[in-house]
């Protein structure tokens, strides 16, 4: 079953924390992203949980085809993917120069 957290107003501290659980769970320890970058992707991408597993599973084929562990770009470059998939533009607080996800 994935759930949905959609980002708004009413997003709690304890959905981004829920979140951002998910994200460590399924990047496992073989990560580079320090937790302001995972603070950014769990109050930043609008993801169900599945769709999140693929965007890690698509970082760590990245990574994994460099030897190297998986970075922020990796996962940037999952996200996109997975938005690409949804038919959904990125948000802006993940493009360009403040963000350097992607």
């Amino acid at each position: 079953m994935n759930i949905i957290l959609p980002k708004n107003q009413y997003r709690s501290a304890i959905a981004d924390l829920l979140v951002r659980s998910l994200w460590q769970s399924h990047l496992g320890d073989r990560h580079h992203l320090t937790q302001p970058q995972l603070n950014q992707l769990a109050a930043s991408v609008d993801l169900s949980g599945g769709n999140i597993r693929n965007a890690v599973l698509a970082a760590a084929v990245i990574a994994q085809s460099q030897s190297r562990p998986i970075t922020f770009a990796d996962v940037g470059q999952g996200v996109a993917s997975e938005y690409r998939k949804l038919g959904r533009q990125l948000p802006a607080e993940l493009i360009g120069d403040r963000a350097s996800i992607l």
